[in-house]
């Protein structure tokens, strides 16, 4: 009998381990079907420390927003950052509440740092997962549209649905980095 609980208890265990990060899965994909598209600007990285692994380090221009009527907004304090469009069609972050809005995108994430009018958060933005063969050339790619002169038109497609965040695509200028990296000698 004792064997039997145990036996039970083990395949509760084994499809709670499966069930966890099949749903974290089934979570981003659905985000990524479903979610409103938004259009982050990035910002310049550490063009030695770009890439680790099979992913480009990316950082979105702005995350700050105003501070609204929220009072207690300590840094870690996990808040909605709500998400509008510029007019040049890019993503700003329009305000943070510590509940979802009843309507609008917006994004969970902590406090780094708040003031009175306010409120800088961590964007879930950061890396930019792709083919570990073309991390060497988009590395590059990346670089050289970085230092390039004039304006950086570097920018995420980014789908957004019930507070996720999930990065689409990576674009230098108006086409997608893989067709940068395509078009390269």
């Amino acid at each position: 009998m004792k064997r039997a609980h145990l036996l039970v208890l083990f395949g509760v265990v084994a499809v709670i381990q499966l069930a966890v990060p099949a749903s974290m899965i089934v979570g981003r994909e659905r985000t990524l079907r479903t979610g409103e598209l938004f259009k982050f600007k990035t910002a310049p990285v550490d063009p030695f420390d770009a890439f680790r692994g099979r992913f480009v380090a990316v950082r979105v221009e702005q995350s700050t927003a105003p501070r609204g009527a929220e009072t207690n907004l300590a840094v870690g304090t996990k808040v909605c950052a709500a998400v509008g469009v510029d007019t040049n069609g890019f993503a700003v972050l329009t305000g943070v509440t510590v509940k979802p809005p009843a309507d609008g995108a917006y994004i969970r994430a902590p406090v780094v740092w708040s003031s009175d009018t306010n409120v800088t958060v961590a964007l879930p933005l950061d890396r930019f997962y792709m083919n570990e063969k073309l991390a060497p050339q988009a590395e590059a790619a990346y670089r050289e549209h970085a230092v390039a002169s004039g304006p950086r038109d570097a920018w995420l497609a980014v789908r957004v649905r019930s507070g996720q965040a999930v990065i689409e695509d990576l674009y230098l200028g108006d086409r997608r980095i893989l067709e940068v990296l395509t078009a390269k000698p």
